[in-house]
């Protein structure tokens, strides 16, 4: 009876295997929430819990006594089994050959069900890694310790100003990988952007806009910051290392003066939503208000034990459509604080970071889905019913023409990105055809801030000015 729950302990701490590796053997730069006490106690709980649960599954199956149902039992102990074999050599996929890798493991499957030893080998193989269960188990307790006797860093919460009627507003919607070429010039016939269609006509839009780097990492900072960076580098999970083009000096993402420090000193209160960089963790303290989602897996809450013992069960349940169902959540979770925000007077510079349209596509798409270019489309059509959605809300609430609405990317899938901004009451069309580089979003937003820019003509003046073509960065990670 000891061996065998020895042996369900081992094969819950298989299934737990994406959970535990990142816990304690990725970088924490990426999660939500860095694992404290609740989430390493909910990986203690939940293993426990399912060991438990396979262990009497097994018990009443040999009380059954069906040769069946003990077939069934057998073939799922050894298909978990295969999974975490799968699973191991992903996360090693840079060190070995994947279609050697495969081809010898399915020999070796075949070998052993013609042999009849697959349950004998897979049992033998959990016994040899139920030590690993002690290992987690310890580290688990120690970083709980570590959690409870360390103070948590005091929260920096900026004042909110007096919302006054005369203070310009801006909504600033970037897209995560939004393509200008696909979505305006080689638009396919069956894809339909009625909202952009009508934003367009009281919009500037630029034919020629570059981002100002290939990847959101080197791209959003530069983009809050008003200089390309050229250089990354994570540093922890609350640092990213930066250099600026023509500057050897590295210097902390949030410790320069940003777009927000900028606006504060404007006395302007303003917001961030973002997904995939810890926005709250790197340049909260410079904001009224902050938050981001994950882009990778979350098996962490932010709530009690038991709400992460249920977010890591949540996501093993889920299987292979995890990255999927979590896109989706992201995607409505920052829709959703959007209309919040735009709803509230008092903020008067919004900044939302929207993980549409980047994989993984979800929308009209089943997460076996393979993307490409259909799915992508499908992902452009969501977008265009996200600005309808957030224009209706506006014009319901009499905000939307006295409001100046910027939308672009964070970078495309070619080098353009759209750019258009409708300043607030602007009702005429402008086309921008010279090239430049959005980095230039920067002063853009603190001149209307400013009310130095308030019309469609000091607008192109100002671009014209002030716009500089660079060719986007990829960021070199030393």
């Amino acid at each position: 009876m000891f061996r065998e729950y020895v042996i369900a302990l081992s094969l819950s701490n298989l299934c737990f295997y994406k959970i535990i590796t990142t816990f304690f053997y990725k970088n924490k730069f990426y999660l939500k929430d860095i694992p404290g006490s609740n989430q390493l106690l909910a990986l203690i709980l939940g293993e426990l819990l399912i060991a438990t649960l396979f262990w009497l599954a097994w018990r009443l199956v040999k009380k059954l006594n069906k040769k069946y149902l003990i077939g069934i039992a057998k073939f799922f102990v050894c298909l978990l089994v295969l999974i975490f074999i799968y699973s191991l050599a992903q996360d090693f996929e840079t060190y070995i050959n994947k279609k050697l890798f495969r081809s010898c493991l399915l020999i070796i499957l075949i070998t052993l069900i013609i042999r009849k030893k697959t349950t004998k080998v897979a049992t033998s193989f959990l016994l040899i890694m139920a030590p690993f269960v002690g290992m987690v188990f310890f580290q688990s307790v120690q970083g709980i310790v570590t959690d409870l006797i360390t103070e948590p860093p005091p929260e920096i919460k900026q004042p909110i100003f007096e919302a006054r009627p005369d203070k310009p507003r801006v909504l600033w919607l970037l897209f995560d990988r939004f393509d200008y070429q696909i979505a305006f010039v080689d638009r396919p016939d069956h894809l339909k952007m009625p909202a952009f269609d009508r934003l367009l006509q009281q919009s500037l839009s630029a034919e020629n806009a570059y981002p100002p780097g290939m990847e959101t990492i080197t791209s959003l900072p530069a983009l809050i910051d008003g200089k390309i960076v050229s250089e990354v580098c994570i540093d922890g999970p609350d640092k990213l290392k930066i250099i600026y083009q023509g500057s050897e000096e590295t210097v902390y993402w949030g410790s320069q003066p940003n777009l927000f420090t900028k606006a504060r000193a404007l006395e302007m209160n303003t917001a961030l939503v973002g997904e995939y960089l810890p926005y709250s963790r790197i340049i909260g303290k410079d904001l009224t208000f902050c938050d981001w989602t994950q882009y990778y897996n979350q098996y962490t809450s932010s709530g009690s034990v038991f709400a992460n013992v249920y977010q890591q069960l949540r996501m093993l349940c889920i299987g292979p459509a995890r990255h999927h169902v979590q896109m989706k959540e992201s995607y409505y979770h920052i829709q959703n604080l959007t209309k919040e925000l735009v709803s509230k007077p008092e903020y008067n510079l919004i900044m939302i970071h929207n993980p549409i349209p980047h994989p993984p596509y979800f929308y009209k798409e089943h997460f076996w889905g393979k993307g490409g270019l259909t799915a992508y489309i499908h992902a452009l059509e969501l977008v265009d019913y996200t600005v309808a959605e957030i224009r209706q809300l506006m014009e319901e609430q009499g905000t939307w023409d006295n409001t100046t609405v910027i939308i672009s990317a964070d970078h495309g899938i070619e080098s353009k990105v759209p750019f258009i901004i409708k300043l607030a009451n602007q009702t005429q069309p402008v086309i921008y055809e010279p090239a430049f580089n959005t980095v230039i979003t920067q002063e853009i937003i603190l001149a209307i801030l400013r009310k130095d820019i308030t019309t469609p003509e000091q607008l192109v003046t100002f671009l014209r000015e002030n716009g500089r073509m660079i060719e986007p960065v990829r960021p070199k990670q030393p």
